[in-house]
């Protein structure tokens, strides 16, 4: 290929370049990420440095059926009421039997928050945080911001509510449950470089 027209089409390849890499890295990447940490904090438990969450609770609560709202935990009531209606005729105590709160009859669940979801079939091996509303629907990438060569990515939640949600939880934590770690960056670093290199090539050879 003639210099000439390989600058010219160098030069070519830089004005769209930016256009171009800036819509991969938003449409594709940033979804991408953001679907690397879900899938990591929900499979495995893990947050961005490599660190377990911590378990499910298994201190005493309270638990109830809820007619209004269509709760997943629902199923887990049929099971824990039976336990609970042994646990009082045997033991003739509240512990783990009933009590009544502003009128509602409510189960005392002895293992906790983690005993409920085991009895509603859920996996109790580590925290997934699968049951947290609509909080991964309603996290969403926002656009990307460019400062130079590099490609700023962020998410964030889109109302109050998750945002109240992500923030306990990160307060519980001690840390960003929503963060990508070191190695998901690096990754998806080469898929842009990746892209780069195969527009460039693209003009060239155009």
């Amino acid at each position: 290929m003639d210099v000439t027209v390989a600058i010219k089409k160098l030069i070519d390849a830089d004005k769209g370049l930016q256009k171009e890499a800036r819509r991969f890295v938003e449409v594709r990447v940033a979804a991408e990420l953001l679907g690397q940490v879900k899938k990591r904090v929900q499979d495995y438990g893990i947050n961005a440095e490599g660190v377990q969450f911590r378990g499910y609770s298994t201190r005493p609560c309270l638990f109830g059926y809820s007619k209004q709202i269509r709760s997943p935990l629902n199923p887990a009531f049929a099971k824990l009421k039976a336990q609970a209606k042994k646990i009082t005729k045997k033991e003739g105590s509240v512990y783990g039997g009933w009590v009544t709160v502003n009128g509602h009859k409510l189960i005392v669940v002895p293992g906790g928050y983690k005993a409920i979801r085991n009895a509603a079939g859920y996996q109790i091996m580590h925290k997934d945080y699968t049951l947290s509303g609509n909080m991964w629907r309603l996290i969403k990438v926002k656009p990307v911001i460019m400062t130079g060569s590099k490609f700023i990515i962020q998410w964030g939640t889109t109302d109050e509510l998750t945002t109240n949600k992500v923030l306990g939880h990160n307060s519980r934590e001690g840390t960003n449950i929503i963060a990508s770690s070191d190695k998901e960056i690096k990754d998806m670093e080469q898929n842009v470089v990746g892209f780069i290199e195969d527009y460039v090539l693209k003009i060239l050879n155009g």
